[in-house]
């Protein structure tokens, strides 16, 4: 009866040390399926929280677009936090009065900082900018850089973005070119006519006479160009015209008359002849730019040379116009719900940075909590060295590998008494 207790001890502790053995080859897989599970669960969590609401996610993405350009824009003119969050309700409260697009304003103000805009002249510049855009129907970005090329070239001020609007919106009204032609062509001509004291009003004026009879903008310009050109680098034949004009020099004629004024006297001191504008110019493009403006043209050019030093309000004329149309005000609408929305985003952006960190950091500890546990899992089963498999684990996660350690050891010790009594069995029944 005692040897069979016995045995019954003995049998009762090995199973109870193979269960435990067997526990631990179960923690390992419990402990990977656990770590994939995690992983599955945190790329249901990132897709849950985009998922809340569609509308509230677009939102939160408009606003991040938003506050991106303007942390690009601060990037130009470090304002502290208090002026910044001040520069950014500007840009809103903008948008819902012009209709433009935060995200077409934040590229915009990027723009005009970068081309010398003060940042406290941001405002006033921006909004005439977007008045400019509406009315010459093209983008904030185009208006802007026809706006700074006039302002850098003539040596303007930021505050005069509005008088150099309305001549350009004069141009538009009174000759056959777009706000986004002129923009774009401006730099032919500009800095060589500020250069030689002439102002935006003598550039604008010509455009518009050339441009109604067909010239195309950028044409239009060269012709300018070539003809200031030929002005203040003359030829002989350019010199007896100015003798006789009563100059000396072709600097000394545009300050005595003017560009207009003195294509009109060459003109006249030629007598209309073709083929002496030619030789004195030199080139066709000059002789081409003096026909368009000059002789049966002439009338018309100083009407609108004249026009472009009265063309103040022409942009808030041509901005309230394109504000009857339903396009327009139906964005203006569109844009006031959707700064109340971007609003509502700013808002919610600093509360969300952290949770995304944090999911992000857990995304890469499970992913890589996950590849030891199967590397450990491996070693296991090859070389069944327990400690050995928990090295694969090392210091990242020391509570769950002494747990691991301190379980196994007493699983193995388990197993050890239940041998030593296997055979103090056996020694009794021999």
């Amino acid at each position: 009866m005692a040897a069979k207790s016995e045995l019954q001890i003995v049998i009762n502790a090995d199973d109870k040390a193979s269960k435990k053995i067997g526990k631990v080859r179960k923690a390992f897989q419990r402990l990977g399926k656990a770590a994939k599970v995690a992983k599955k669960a945190l790329k249901v969590a990132s897709v849950g929280i985009a998922a809340v609401g569609t509308s509230m996610a677009a939102t939160v993405m408009t606003a991040a677009k938003f506050e991106k350009g303007m942390r690009e824009v601060n990037t130009l003119v470090n304002l502290g936090d208090k002026e910044f969050k001040g520069l950014t309700d500007q840009m809103l409260e903008l948008s819902k009065q012009t209709g433009v697009a935060t995200t077409q304003l934040t590229g915009g103000l990027y723009q005009a900082i970068s081309a010398g805009v003060p940042a406290d002249n941001a405002l006033d510049f921006m909004t005439i900018a977007s008045k400019a855009a509406i009315g010459g129907v093209t983008e904030v970005e185009t208006a802007i850089d026809g706006l700074t090329t006039v302002i850098n070239a003539f040596g303007l001020e930021a505050s005069d973005a509005e008088a150099v609007s309305d001549v350009l919106f004069t141009t538009v009204k009174l000759g056959k070119t777009k706000m986004a032609d002129l923009s774009s062509a401006m730099f032919q001509a500009a800095p060589l006519a500020a250069s030689l004291g002439l102002r935006i009003e003598d550039v604008a004026g010509s455009v518009a006479t050339l441009t109604k009879s067909g010239v195309p903008t950028t044409v239009a310009m060269t012709q300018i160009r070539a003809a200031m050109v030929a002005l203040t680098k003359p030829s002989a034949a350019m010199e007896e015209l100015y003798a006789k004009m009563g100059v000396a020099t072709g600097k000394a004629a545009l300050e005595t008359f003017g560009f207009q004024g003195t294509l009109e006297k060459l003109n006249e001191v030629t007598g209309g002849s073709e083929t002496a504008l030619v030789k004195a110019m030199g080139r066709v493009e000059g002789f081409s730019a003096v026909l368009g403006l000059t002789g049966k043209n002439a009338a018309v050019a100083r009407a609108d040379l004249d026009a472009m030093s009265k063309a103040g309000g022409a942009t808030q004329t041509a901005f309230e116009e394109m504000n009857k149309s339903f396009d327009t005000t139906f964005g203006i609408l569109k844009n006031q719900l959707s700064v109340q929305l971007q609003k509502t985003g700013l808002r919610l952006i600093p509360k969300l940075i952290p949770i995304v960190q944090r999911l992000s950091g857990a995304y890469d500890e499970w992913t890589e909590l996950g590849d030891m546990v199967r590397r450990a899992w491996a070693w296991f089963k090859k070389d069944g060295d327990f400690i050995g498999a928990l090295s694969e684990l090392g210091d990242k996660y020391p509570k769950v590998t002494k747990k691991l350690i301190d379980f196994y050891l007493k699983a193995k010790d388990i197993k050890r008494i239940a041998l030593i009594l296997v055979d103090r069995f056996r020694a009794l029944v021999q």
